[in-house]
């Protein structure tokens, strides 16, 4: 059985347990295209309903998703990642989270450092990763 079976069926058991699932297959043809797998992970996701997420925050997310045109400088990576993390937390409000990243290896760098940033800083609350890379690719 492969790791993308794997990964599915996680998926799979997620969704039958209640969990809101936030998944993203990451691409090596799309390894250079900033925040792509994090657009995959937002899909569905209105970030206009989150109260919770501070303004600033919620429009650096909205920019880097490419869902509002940008007014003047970009955003910061540190307001985009504050924005996920905040975005995250607030969906673990309305039940248990799963953010599922099938292929690590090709992740953009981008959407790598705003996981690792929220990854960090999660600790009570009903968010759980399931990673998947392949065997012998660096970490």
């Amino acid at each position: 059985m492969g790791k993308t079976t794997l990964w599915e069926a996680g998926i799979g058991a997620a969704r039958e347990s209640g969990f809101r699932n936030l998944t993203a297959r990451a691409s090596g043809a799309e390894a250079e295209m900033s925040f792509a797998a994090l657009t995959d992970l937002m899909e569905g996701v209105e970030l206009g309903s989150l109260q919770s997420v501070p303004s600033p925050q919620r429009r650096a997310l909205e920019v880097a998703l490419l869902r509002v045109e940008p007014d003047g400088q970009p955003p910061s990576s540190r307001a985009i990642a504050l924005g996920f993390l905040n975005v995250i937390r607030s969906l673990s409000g309305s039940g248990p989270v799963l953010i599922a990243v099938d292929d690590l290896q090709s992740l953009d760098q981008a959407s790598r450092e705003v996981l690792a940033f929220a990854m960090r800083r999660l600790h009570s609350e009903s968010i759980v990763f399931l990673l998947a890379r392949r065997a012998g690719d660096a970490t």
